[in-house]
């Protein structure tokens, strides 16, 4: 008995101790970011991006792949850092780097012989070279995995991180605008023509000064008023007040935010100003020269499906139609994007086709970067898969209003009406069967028994006679 009680009093007391030291555990995550998190630099400029990594408990290995806008960066080198190097003996190396679309697969890195480390420290340094063309690059992690000495995955939170090229424009590209500008101040030059100024007038004012007769002569002098039509050449001068006007007046997009690029035979990648959306075109999407367009706004958000409800954020590709090789489209999630959904794993990449949304392929989400692949462009959105989406309400006025779902109860009744006339069928049809071979059994039986009375019927004499004699020989 008090052996049980010791034993009991062990176990709780070894049950207390992970309760309380479980949870611990389980909040202790190893950060990875991009180092530095944003920089600018000029055009044409080397930098070095590090993968900085915070271990939550200790690792011996990790891995990842970098996506970046190729139209803006240039990957020179991936060297090896400090971080898997503390104590121990690591190696590292990459797969493949892609400066067409903007990308290297499969950054690796692990220590020798079991051993493990648990200081922060940089992963791998990425040097870059900006080229010759203005923005901002992203710099997405995606599949970073980062392993314990048993192999198994840890716990991570990814932050990904950003460059800003500042282009300096040439001297020669702004000939131009002063060309444009010179033009214009001509024009008004003209205004102050002379001509008004040129009145001869008081010339024949001069001229009644000559007493006589030459005053007949002063009315050929008044044939010169017509002069004002001079006046009428001053009038177009206020046409000129137009030229000032510029014709070119943005228009905003039919649907929100645009933003254009051109995407050559070779790829690029195209992003939104706010960097929130990005679609990575490799080489051999287009056959040749495209301008390609990203359209943000509410009017892509089709309705809900079945299966699905819709986020906020939607969007149109153009040029619609198939694409030469798969594009990658990646988004930047919001806490607004998360929020339609409980679970972050039912977050869903989808194109709208044939009146329906339809799944993105090979979708990934790492941190809150969400990544899928299309081989087509139209409209897109962020969708939350749910196990009955519930229709979104069509609002007239200040009032929504929701399917009248009372004709689904009918068709059930129908259904089930339906199947009671059935079973009735079936019951008829059955008896009527059974009461057929009842019918064709007795009158068989009675067939039967009348051909017996006939077979008797029609005995030969002889051996009736026969009976009948042997009957009498025997009475």
């Amino acid at each position: 008995m008090k052996w049980t009680v010791t034993t009991g009093l062990l176990l709780t007391i070894v049950g207390v101790c992970l309760l309380f030291t479980s949870p611990s555990q389980a909040q202790a995550l190893t950060m990875v970011n991009i180092s530095p998190s944003t920089q600018t630099v000029n055009s044409s400029q080397p930098f070095t991006v590090g993968v900085y990594i915070v271990p939550g408990e200790p690792i011996s290995s990790a891995q990842c792949d970098l996506t970046f806008n190729a139209t803006l960066l240039e990957v020179n080198s991936i060297t090896q850092g400090n971080l898997l190097s503390q104590g121990c003996s690591a190696t590292s190396g990459y797969i493949e780097i892609n400066n067409s679309i903007g990308k290297i697969t499969g950054i690796w890195g692990s220590t020798m012989a079991f051993c493990t480390v648990s200081n922060p420290g940089t992963f791998v340094n990425i040097s870059f070279t900006a080229r010759s063309v203005s923005g901002t690059s992203f710099l997405n992690l995606s599949k970073v995995m980062v392993n314990d000495v048993n192999t198994s995955p840890v716990s991570i939170s990814v932050t990904n991180g950003s460059v800003t090229i500042g282009y300096i424009t040439p001297g020669p590209t702004i000939t131009p605008k002063p060309a444009s500008t010179t033009t214009a101040t001509p024009i008004p030059t003209l205004v102050p023509t002379p001509t008004p100024t040129i009145t001869t007038r008081p010339t024949p004012t001069a001229t009644p000064a000559s007493t006589p007769a030459p005053t007949s002569t002063i009315a050929p002098t008044a044939t010169p008023v017509s002069t004002p039509a001079p006046t009428s050449t001053i009038t177009p001068t206020a046409t000129s007040t137009s030229i000032a006007t510029p014709t070119a007046v943005p228009t905003a997009p039919p649907n929100g935010s645009e933003v254009r690029s051109t995407v050559g035979v070779h790829g690029a990648n195209v992003q939104t100003d706010d960097g929130k959306i990005e679609v990575s075109f490799p080489a051999g999407a287009f056959k040749n020269r495209t301008t390609v367009s990203i359209t943000v706004g509410s009017g892509y958000c089709h309705n809900a499906t079945e299966g699905f409800v819709v986020g906020d954020t939607c969007f149109s590709l153009t040029p619609t139609g198939a694409l030469g090789a798969p594009a990658m489209i990646c988004i930047n999630l919001s806490p607004q994007d998360l929020s339609i959904v409980e679970n972050q794993s039912d977050i869903k990449l989808g194109y709208w086709s044939n009146d329906t949304w339809e799944v993105a392929s090979n979708i990934s989400l790492n941190g809150n970067t969400l990544c899928g692949e299309t081989t087509h462009l139209s409209d897109w959105a962020i969708l939350g898969a749910v196990a009955n989406a519930a229709p979104t309400p069509t609002t007239i006025g200040s009032e929504s209003t929701m399917p009248i779902t009372t004709s689904e109860p009918a068709e059930n009744s129908s259904q089930t009406a339906h199947s009671k006339t059935n079973w009735l069928l079936i019951g008829l049809v059955t008896g009527g069967i059974l009461l057929a071979v009842i019918c064709l059994v007795v009158g068989i039986r009675r067939h039967g028994g009348w051909w017996a009375k006939k077979s008797r019927k029609e005995e030969p004499l002889s051996d009736n006679k026969s009976n009948e004699s042997a009957d009498g020989w025997q009475d």
